[in-house]
């Protein structure tokens, strides 16, 4: 600290300025009525509160001095068996302090400090800080999230509610119970996605009625899908057949003849070339006979397909 150090001080506030300053912190105190006569409390109060603002330079300490003045206050009168209770001072915001301690709120605002809007629903913001997530990853099991305007106490639900690329809610929202990690941290699990890139938008609630704001989450397959930041493109030696992706040779379930060959047709399965197969589906100048494809293309390239996940689908049913 500099001893020498002369108003205003290196942010340019006055002697004065900071004196109205700090006289405001001191008085904001809830028992400041009964205080202000207690010994020399106010006195060192602004002391201490202008030596922070001189050689600190930032306003900062002001919700400090008043903290600092309403524990010194209190422990002088204890010391005479006068106990006086004190709410939080985030109550003041939204409610006043009643009997005992209470917070009791305006209408319109709950919690132990008043400081939950009843209109809004829970906050939430994304841990992981994106909204791209491949189901095979680890972390992808679950999305986490900071909450705010919500009581710790609370039971959190998650809303994850499918979504076009366009951005319309489609299909039945999913509804999971969330797991509170801490107070201000929730985790929600996450459905395997049916198709190769499943879009929701992700919203919590604690009572089932209000809802907060929406977060966009995009969970894609890792079998045929590669993504980096917004846009998505399919792999080679994958195919992408009515959004659900195959390793090249792989069968259908539901078909066990139809499989993935990328020599013959990255978005339609083909029958089995095997010699028990009785026909083949090819594509482009590749001939058919009744067993397998033949003449295919010499240099036969795969076109790689970019999908941008911002662009506007030309149909809600599209995944590219």
């Amino acid at each position: 600290v500099d001893p020498n150090r002369q108003w205003p001080n290196n942010k340019g506030i006055s002697r004065e300025q900071a004196e109205a300053m700090c006289r405001k912190a001191v008085q904001k105190s809830q028992i400041y009525a009964r205080c202000q006569s207690v010994g020399n409390l106010v006195s060192i109060a602004m002391a201490d509160c202008l030596g922070d603002i001189l050689h600190g330079g930032l306003v900062a300490p002001l919700e400090a001095i008043t903290s600092s003045f309403t524990t010194n206050c209190q422990l002088i009168l204890a010391e005479t068996g006068e106990n006086l209770i004190v709410c939080p001072p985030e109550c003041l915001q939204h409610g006043k302090c009643g009997q005992e301690g209470t917070c009791e709120c305006q209408l319109g605002w709950a919690g132990e400090t008043c400081q939950i809007d009843l209109a809004r629903g829970p906050v939430i913001r994304a841990v992981t800080g994106g909204f791209l997530c491949y189901e095979s990853h680890p972390t992808c099991q679950t999305f986490d999230f900071f909450k705010t305007n919500v009581d710790i106490r609370d039971k959190m639900k998650c809303r994850l509610q499918p979504v076009t690329r366009a951005g319309r809610k489609t299909g039945q929202a999913i509804m999971v119970d969330a797991i509170n990690e801490s107070a201000t941290k929730f985790t929600c699990p996450l459905p395997k996605p049916e198709k190769s890139l499943q879009r929701y938008v992700v919203s919590a609630t604690s009572d089932s009625v209000r809802y907060g704001n929406e977060l966009p989450l995009h969970l894609y397959d890792t079998t045929c899908m590669q993504c980096v930041g917004r846009s998505c493109k399919i792999k080679n030696l994958t195919c992408l057949i009515k959004d659900v992706c195959y390793h090249n040779g792989d069968r259908n379930k539901e078909n066990q003849e139809q499989v993935c060959d990328v020599k013959m047709n990255v978005s339609m399965l083909g029958m089995d070339t095997s010699d028990n197969s009785k026909m083949c589906q090819c594509s482009g100048r590749i001939q058919a006979t009744t067993a397998r494809c033949v003449n295919a293309p010499d240099g036969y390239k795969r076109q790689q397909q970019d999908v941008s996940m911002l662009e506007t689908d030309t149909s809600d049913n599209s995944t590219m």
